[in-house]
């Protein structure tokens, strides 16, 4: 398998809706190649790529399902494993690269679909997500110190090129409210950068990292 050129995957599986119990075939994709596949790359931004629908009745849900998503050209690999609870996964990908070893891939675990698009985002900007969570959890770290009993969620959402800012988005469910950021390229990512660079921390992955607010610096 080593050094072909690898597909996305899917199999049929038949599923039984949970509300009137018709079953149906649906077909469910195992891995995406983001590079290749745009109609497949569109449908998981928009959550419709596992979107169950009953064709007996209203109900339809997502479907909680592993999925690899891959971008040799962007050079990333991102596992959704939505119950998945260990930091890190030992994974043998030599069949998506041409070498034998991952040539500076950035391989990555998540468990929730929010965050396999930030990541996507993330990547195919040219960024590292390591920097990213150190701008979000600094912000989160002040918004604690004012506003201890308000919950929020921060998402990437894109890199401004024309003025070199980055963009995320603060999303605060209880209030159904949403807060737009922009931090300043050179004084915010390059300077988390050089954080993690001074720490050693720019390494070449060898295994899937979940690298999140929580836990931003694995390994």
């Amino acid at each position: 398998m080593n050094g072909t050129q690898v597909f996305s995957k899917s199999a049929t599986h038949e599923l039984e809706c949970p509300e009137c119990g018709h079953k149906q075939n649906m077909r469910l994709w195992d891995s995406v190649d983001g590079a290749e596949d745009f109609l497949l790359k569109s449908q998981i931004f928009d959550k419709t790529l596992h979107l169950f629908q009953c064709g007996k009745c209203p109900f339809n849900a997502w479907v909680e399902k592993e999925l690899l998503y891959y971008d040799v050209r962007s050079r990333f690999m991102i596992y959704y494993l939505p119950e998945f609870e260990e930091d890190t996964l030992e994974l043998d990908v030599s069949g998506f690269f041409a070498q034998e070893n991952n040539p500076g891939f950035y391989l990555r675990i998540v468990t929730e679909l929010e965050e396999l698009v930030e990541k996507i985002r993330i990547f195919e900007d040219g960024l590292d997500d390591r920097a990213v969570e150190l701008l979000k959890k600094s912000f989160l770290n002040n918004w604690y110190e004012h506003y201890p009993d308000r919950n929020v969620v921060l998402r990437y959402t894109q890199m401004a090129r024309d003025d070199r800012r980055i963009k995320i988005h603060v999303f605060e469910p209880e209030r159904n409210d949403v807060i737009a950021l922009e931090f300043d390229f050179a004084q915010g990512y390059e300077k988390a950068m050089s954080m993690l660079s001074k720490a050693s921390l720019l390494k070449k992955d060898i295994c899937f990292l979940k690298v999140n607010q929580e836990n931003v610096l694995p390994g």
